[in-house]
């Protein structure tokens, strides 16, 4: 059978009922195939399909991969023990919709869908029965999430993130009727077949792939090995979409650190002190409505998670002197050589702290020197 014309179809697949950004429907065929060998290979990548806002067609892409991927279960609520349970017992393909709501202050969920990223560890351990005998049960399985908004940082390290948008007249496609689910079981039943005969190629190691991170060369290692079985135009054109997509990441992670950057300088333009500490840098982020600061985490951006964003730029917190106690803190020199190399000159552009002179502490009891040293802002 011929695995690059498997492939073409479900690219052409995708494409018809779904309107997609460059190499999507490619990465969908990959992953689809891979649903049906995942168990060649050592880690199973996850698809996360986000969006800024509803209606902008992740439900559509589950239900069309619902009509092709391995023993689908779509589930759109779900407990931890339902999760490793069914997944133990049925192997499936998970497409999990509304993950937002899934996911929301469910730690143990979340724990279990991270943990089936990589066969030798995905594992939890129960007790069951009356005697609370010890049991292990498997997380093994592909997953395909949806949720709007930002993925924990957890899983898309485990993912290939899909951002979609909302469809426009330019984006013509057919709704998936009677005639995709013809189409697709034909298609399905191939993929098992192909899978099958050439299940030694798939479980082979590609070649590394110069610019990508080790993180990104382990996500995408399995449609790699997949697309070179697979021969004819398509371990090129698996190795565009890595690296394509993957620049996409390293975009986003590139525009919050500036986004910091700006954030920051505004902070200490305001505050006109010649340090800050991180706890206080922190809290003062997380006030500010029109930016991710909130929501970075949990709990919100976290000293910790903040040192790690300024680690690139050589920027590293340290022990300093407000009043009469100490503190990790920044110093305003640490900051200068970033501010000139990756911000704008122009002071306008310093963030929303310079303008109007915003500064939340200035409502708070204490002193202003305790908590900024050096002089006391206005």
């Amino acid at each position: 059978m011929d695995g690059a014309q498997l492939l073409d179809e479900l690219t052409a697949l995708f494409g018809r009922y779904l309107a997609l950004s460059p190499w999507y429907a490619e990465v969908l065929a990959l992953w689809t195939v891979h649903t049906h060998a995942f168990d060649a290979a050592d880690a199973t990548l996850y698809v996360v399909l986000t969006s800024p806002m509803p209606r902008c067609g992740k439900t559509r892409v589950l239900e069309v991969l619902a009509a092709v991927v391995r023993r689908p279960l779509s589930v759109s609520s779900i407990t931890s023990a339902a999760l490793f349970r069914v997944i133990e017992a049925h192997a499936p393909t998970l497409l999990i919709d509304e993950a937002d709501s899934v996911f929301r202050d469910n730690d143990v969920l979340r724990c279990i869908i991270n943990s089936g990223y990589k066969r030798a560890s995905a594992i939890v351990a129960r007790t069951v029965g009356d005697d609370h005998e010890p049991r292990q049960f498997s997380t093994w399985a592909p997953k395909a999430i949806a949720k709007i908004g930002h993925q924990p940082r957890t899983v898309r390290d485990r993912s290939i993130v899909l951002r979609m948008r909302r469809r426009t007249k330019r984006d013509p496609v057919e709704r998936p009727r009677r005639r995709l689910k013809a189409e697709a079981e034909s298609l399905a039943r191939r993929a098992v077949r192909w899978c099958e005969d050439g299940k030694a190629a798939l479980a082979a190691e590609p070649e590394p792939l110069p610019g990508l991170n080790d993180r990104a060369l382990e996500i995408w290692e399995p449609l790699l090995a997949l697309a070179d079985a697979a021969a004819g135009p398509w371990p090129g054109r698996a190795r565009q979409a890595a690296l394509a997509l993957s620049g996409d990441e390293a975009d986003a992670e590139e525009d919050v650190r500036s986004l910091l950057l700006a954030d920051l300088r505004g902070l200490l333009v305001c505050a006109r002190a010649d340090r800050l500490a991180s706890a206080h840098v922190v809290e003062e982020l997380r006030t500010m409505e029109d930016r991710p600061w909130a929501d970075y985490s949990r709990q919100g951006l976290s000293a910790l998670q903040l040192a790690r964003l300024l680690g690139p730029f050589g920027i590293r917190p340290r022990m300093l002197r407000f009043g009469e106690k100490t503190a990790r803190g920044y110093r305003r020199d640490d900051f200068a050589d970033a501010f000139e190399r990756y911000l704008p000159a122009d002071p306008e552009q310093a963030g929303p702290w310079s303008a109007g002179g915003r500064l939340p502490l200035e409502s708070r009891a204490g002193t202003r020197e305790g908590r900024y040293g050096g002089r006391p802002a206005p």
